[in-house]
């Protein structure tokens, strides 16, 4: 979907998951079931896309939704639907937009 460019590894990208990840734990509170990083830049050494990719295990609970949409958006993060999946799932971003730019 958007131009990939890779950078060599940057041992500052752990270091910007435990930032985030507690920004998203503090957001969450007990909504927040498991976090982690993962995909290319939790890979110590290799080069990378420049983006933290991070998992988060969210309450299922559907009347939790909405609370959690907001939540998520008071430390930055854009809520959307992915519908390339079967159910569709719910994703968060920050740092860039669907068009593509930062």
């Amino acid at each position: 979907m958007f131009p990939v460019e890779l950078s060599a590894y940057n041992a500052e990208w752990p270091v910007l998951f435990e930032a985030e990840k507690l920004r998203i734990a503090a957001a969450l509170g007990a909504d927040l079931i498991h976090i982690e990083h993962f995909d290319s830049t939790s890979i110590l050494g290799i080069t990378a896309k420049d983006t933290i990719d991070i998992l988060a295990n969210i309450n299922p609970d559907e009347n939790k939704q909405d609370t959690i949409v907001a939540a998520m958006r008071t430390i930055g993060y854009d809520f959307m639907w992915q519908l390339d999946g079967a159910p569709n799932y719910r994703i968060f971003t920050k740092g860039f937009t669907t068009d593509g730019k930062k």
